[in-house]
């Protein structure tokens, strides 16, 4: 569950969003997006797949970077279809980032009949070329999945197959070279170092938008930082704990140091160990000052920043730099209401921001289901209760504890009829409750007898007087049986 609390006023207002597996956050809304697939690396994390990620183009997946193990199947969590990808670019051959690519082609002539660009890194004496990595996997006679013989030209037999590939190799010795120009996109490989391991790093440029897929590398070539530089969005490995070391990898420190030389846009670390986290992040933060994700699978971040109303500002950064506003109440026209919050009139704002950012935020950092809840007291309570009749299908269950529903001289408990006798059958739980407080009792106790004269469709609700208690004391005595009562 997924608590987020924003102190509004005299009010408390929470989301709460309820746990799954897999939830996808949609990547078709902006012009150039990047989906990650798998956030993790070679380590077993039941939160993360292995190394792979999308890079979406109006709404269409048209580059695959990588494909470790649980890709393939978080590939279809996004809906992306094989039929769409211009290109797979694989950055090195250690299992983590190249495991699910005979999942991915098996049987995909089914859906695709044009050859699929793949590209990968030459070999040395530990690894071989890309093309060799190849045919040893698919060769028709001597692979280790003949089944896929189609994949690099053999006939097509009735063994199932697999699209066939159009199979490019980039030197990691030279500079930047140009692997892929097609469909509007331009994309360029450099040879990074990772050890003994040829490893190529990815910049994608579609239009004026340019994203950077650092793979796994140690740092140690400032060529990379040129390679980067000015990138919209910049993936880096952050594979080590703070204040470790690796031959392989390049550690927090060095990963901020260089996001803030290279200029980038965003900073999206990934391919997370098995480690305290926010401590490696801390690490990055020292060096790197601009906007920073942490990746978390089906996560999608658009490549040009998104700026919510009222002064929320998240787009696809982590969740805990969100900034609370305090203008979630309806629009006011009585002076003493305007005497206690001089500023009103922005919970249509504030209700689209939760809906465009914020639930997708949540939903592609933690595993939820579509049932959410919404909890407010005070004018918080008066935006549930707002939210509840305006837009009912936004949450499943709602609680207002002592809501301001008084506001506007008790206009929204007017309109409140017309609203409920619209409610369509989908089941959804409301649970209300006064203090002591005359005003709050007035306005819940009107919506109550409303609401027991003309039970809406659908809602199951619950109204609870408590005049032993205070409109300090409320929510915190009766947080949780309202919990317990919206949620049974």
């Amino acid at each position: 569950m997924f608590r987020n609390m924003t102190s509004v006023g005299a009010g408390l207002l929470a989301l709460l969003s309820f746990a799954s597996r897999g939830a996808a956050q949609s990547c078709s809304s902006g012009p150039v997006a990047v989906q990650v697939l798998g956030s993790g690396g070679p380590w077993q994390n039941r939160e993360r797949a292995s190394t792979s990620y999308l890079v979406w183009v109006d709404g269409h997946a048209k580059v695959l970077v990588d494909i470790g193990g649980g890709a393939f199947l978080r590939f279809g969590q996004a809906q992306a279809k094989l039929g769409d990808l211009a290109l797979v670019a694989i950055s090195h051959l250690h299992p983590d980032h190249v495991s699910d690519l005979p999942a991915l082609l098996w049987l995909s002539n089914q859906s695709r009949t044009e050859p699929l660009a793949i590209v990968g890194p030459s070999g040395n004496d530990l690894v071989p070329a890309f093309p060799t990595f190849l045919s040893r996997l698919f060769d028709a006679r001597t692979g280790a999945f003949q089944v896929l013989g189609t994949t690099l030209g053999a006939p097509p037999g009735g063994a199932g197959g697999g699209v066939r590939l159009d199979v490019g190799v980039a030197d990691v010795t030279n500079g930047p070279t140009t692997v892929f120009e097609r469909q509007g996109l331009s994309v360029t490989a450099l040879g990074i170092p990772h050890g003994n391991i040829p490893t190529l790093a990815y910049r994608i440029r579609i239009g004026s938008t340019s994203i950077v897929f650092s793979s796994d590398q140690t740092g140690a070539d400032p060529k990379f930082i040129d390679f980067a530089r000015g990138a919209n969005i910049l993936v880096m490995h952050l594979a080590l704990a703070a204040g470790t070391t690796s031959p392989l990898h390049a550690s927090p420190a060095v990963v901020g140091r260089i996001a803030q030389e290279a200029g980038v846009g965003r900073l999206i670390v990934s391919h997370l160990g098995l480690f305290d986290l926010d401590a490696a992040v801390a690490d990055v933060k020292k060096y790197y000052q601009g906007p920073l994700t942490v990746a978390a699978d089906l996560q999608c971040t658009t490549a040009a920043e998104n700026t919510a109303p009222d002064g929320f500002s998240i787009a696809s950064r982590a969740l805990g730099e969100a900034r609370p506003v305090n203008l979630h109440t309806p629009p006011g026209y009585i002076a003493t209401d305007s005497a206690i919050a001089p500023r009103v009139g922005g919970s249509a704002a504030f209700r689209r921001f939760i809906r465009e950012e914020l639930i997708p935020a949540v939903d592609s950092r933690y595993r939820t289901t579509a049932e959410r809840g919404i909890v407010g007291e005070s004018l918080a309570g008066l935006f549930v209760m707002e939210t509840l009749l305006l837009e009912p299908s936004l949450f499943s269950h709602y609680v207002a504890l002592d809501p301001s529903i008084w506001w506007n001289a008790g206009a929204l408990v007017d309109s409140a009829a017309a609203r409920l006798a619209g409610f369509n059958p989908t089941p959804r739980t409301l649970f209300f409750a006064s203090s002591n407080v005359p005003e709050m009792i007035v306005g819940t106790s009107r919506l109550a007898a409303l609401l027991r004269a003309r039970p809406p469709k659908g809602l199951n609700w619950v109204y609870l007087p408590r005049p032993d208690l205070t409109h300090a004391t409320i929510f915190h005595g009766l947080e949780s049986a309202a919990l317990a009562s919206a949620l049974r």
